[in-house]
């Protein structure tokens, strides 16, 4: 997988992995969604929470741009990176992805 590092210092920063189960096997029906637990959307009762996530996740030293603010807006990077399914997503919500072989 292919990521951008921001050019920002950082002298203990994490690099975190998510992976939201999104099955039926982990309690996601068939044709329907979910959230980030403490996400907004779960809170307002629009989306359930993802029964099942896994955080991995990186100690990193960055030694960039001692002037520069870390931002965490990412959709920039998402679109020169060019990942798959991102016009599809909106932000903390996850669509059924199940395996049906």
């Amino acid at each position: 997988m292919t990521v951008i590092i921001p050019d920002v210092a950082c002298e203990r920063c994490q690099l975190q992995l998510i992976s939201a189960m999104t099955d039926a096997i982990h309690g996601v029906p068939p044709g329907t969604s979910c959230a980030m637990a403490g996400e907004d959307l779960v809170v307002s009762g629009q989306q359930v929470a993802c029964p099942a996530v896994y955080h991995s996740c990186a100690p990193v030293s960055i030694s960039g741009d001692p002037d520069k603010e870390l931002s965490c807006d990412t959709r920039a990077t998402d679109e020169a990176l060019e990942w798959p399914f991102m016009d599809a997503k909106q932000a903390g919500v996850y669509l059924y992805e199940g395996d049906e072989g």
